[in-house]
């Protein structure tokens, strides 16, 4: 309590930057001082490191797979499993 009060402009400028402090008296705590109510929870979750930004750069463009050579197209493979079907 002692240093909460010598310390106190200390103290509130790491609240302000998202800190949470615990007040103790005599090993036991009797107060925390959180920031004020508002933090949404995206801004507590950076705070926190439990959410992240996610990466500025665009997605790859999504390209279709090619065949391998020699491989069936798509209608053979049906035209043999509608011949196995008579």
């Amino acid at each position: 309590m002692r240093e909460l009060k010598a310390k106190l402009s200390d103290y509130l400028a790491r609240v302000e930057r998202g800190e949470t402090v615990d007040v103790l008296r005599h090993g036991r705590r009797v107060a925390r001082i959180v920031p004020a109510v508002g933090e949404t929870t995206v801004e507590r979750g950076l705070r926190e490191g439990w959410l992240h930004r996610a990466d500025p750069r665009p997605p790859e463009p999504f390209s279709p797979l090619k065949p391998a050579p020699g491989a069936p197209t798509s209608e053979q493979v049906l035209d043999e499993i509608r011949a196995e079907r008579i």
